[in-house]
């Protein structure tokens, strides 16, 4: 971000003004230009923002909004009437509504309510000079009415403008990258839209293998099975197959097994033997030149390596890598860190769609992914076959035990307990004081 110097416009703190810029706001074909456009000229101010949380019959409204607003319901059920139009609500829904408009919302009784109310304003460029720019205030909105999703990190972004509110810092320049962040998530980029529906819905034929070879990896599976269950040709199976997961039906069965092994070999005192019939080999010595090959070490060598491309899953463990000197490569984030991997867009429950591509996790290339237990099924589901998922169970232990179980994965005990030392000796401190 810039400053600009010698701005001016109604109602806003002249030292607080930024200019968004964009990488693509040259684009000028397709509906990603026109919303990185729209951004590119457009100051956006925190007026309020209110998290209510209630039971039974609830009710708020406004003849006409003062500001934009989006209202994300994490837990609602009842009507909203917009502009007499009256919607049903159920659970998880938002609606994004533009200055003016007349809104109500009615929760039904014996249900509980949660659900964020954010209001701001735009303010777009209309004078653009090298001695100043003047900006006027926006009431349109290239999106409005009802969001599609996705959810995730939609409740992160409100927590923290609400905790803004609170401490009576809307004005400063987190709540402007905040709701900058929401408003990107908010508007959909045309050339996301075909990954992340492919993403939700794949073909049967392949939903249905893949989920045969995560069950059944350990066991002998030959491709004439698989193309049974895809009711395909064997060899125009394997085609289709390598063409949408990059590789074929037997590398893909055979990273599960290695991947499974690593698991085994990092976390658990298994000897080799043991470790490679839990992966479907009876004869320890094939597995072991298998392993080779496939890992660069042998099994009895490989919980030995320092793995530093790690992708976390889980933005608290993120935070752990971080105290511990490692950025991952890729990581789902929380707020903003001084040295930021590359963010990963990731459902924050279990119950959400997985809007990530495999894509992402291929161009990084990680030796390990680090998930809570919640999500472990759905990483194994995408990308069990990418690399070796290690879950860190959440409610066996407290975040020091975390840390710490973190630290002897990824050979970093020693700064773990510095760290937890340092926190110590400040916590006594504080208590004395």
């Amino acid at each position: 971000m810039t400053t600009i110097p010698g701005t001016t416009h109604s109602g806003m703190n002249p030292h607080m003004l930024h200019q968004q810029t964009s990488p693509n706001a040259e684009k000028e074909s397709s509906t990603r230009a026109g919303l990185d456009a729209f951004l590119n000229d457009t100051l956006i101010e925190l007026r309020q923002a209110e998290h209510i949380i209630t039971r039974g019959k609830w009710r708020w409204s406004t003849t006409e909004l003062a500001h934009h607003t989006f209202i994300y319901m994490h837990k609602f059920t009842g009507q909203l009437i917009m502009n007499e139009t009256e919607s049903h609500v159920v659970r998880k829904s938002a609606c994004l509504c533009t200055p003016g408009t007349a809104i109500e919302l009615i929760g039904d009784e014996d249900h509980d309510i949660e659900l964020y109310i954010i209001h701001f304003d735009l303010y777009r460029a209309t004078e653009k000079t090298k001695a100043r720019r003047i900006y006027e205030r926006e009431l349109s909105s290239p999106v409005t009415g009802w969001i599609q999703g996705p959810f995730y990190g939609i409740q992160r972004i409100a927590a923290q403008l609400t905790q803004l509110t609170n401490e009576g810092l809307e004005t400063g320049l987190k709540a402007q990258l905040l709701l900058t962040e929401l408003l990107h998530i908010l508007w959909p980029q045309e050339d996301q839209t075909d990954v992340v529906a492919g993403q939700d819905e794949p073909e049967q034929w392949l939903r249905s293998t893949l989920q045969y070879m995560r069950e059944n990896y350990m066991h002998e599976i030959k491709l004439e099975k698989l193309a049974e269950l895809a009711e395909m040709h064997p060899s125009y199976y394997s085609q289709l197959f390598k063409s949408r997961m990059q590789k074929n039906p037997i590398e893909y069965i055979t990273h599960l097994r290695m991947n499974r092994a690593k698991e085994l070999l990092l976390t658990s005192d298994l000897r080799i033997r043991d470790v490679a019939r839990e992966v479907g080999y009876r004869d320890e010595f094939y597995f072991s030149r298998r392993f080779r090959n496939h890992a660069g070490y042998a099994p009895t060598s490989y919980a030995k390596q320092v793995h530093r491309n790690i992708v976390s899953l889980s933005y608290p463990y993120t935070d752990h890598l971080m105290t511990l000197g490692i950025t991952p490569c890729a990581a789902q984030i929380q707020g903003h860190l001084p040295h930021m991997p590359k963010s990963l867009a990731l459902p924050f429950h279990a119950y959400e769609p997985w809007e990530q591509g495999r894509q992402a996790f291929l161009d990084v290339n990680p030796e390990l992914i680090l998930t809570k237990d919640n999500a472990a099924a759905k990483a194994m589901e995408h990308i069990g076959d990418i690399a070796p998922i290690i879950t860190i169970p959440w409610n066996q232990t407290d975040v020091f035990g975390h840390l710490h179980q973190i630290a002897s994965i990824v050979d970093r005990t020693q700064a773990a307990t510095d760290w937890l030392d340092r926190h110590e000796r400040k916590a006594e401190r504080a208590r004395k004081k």
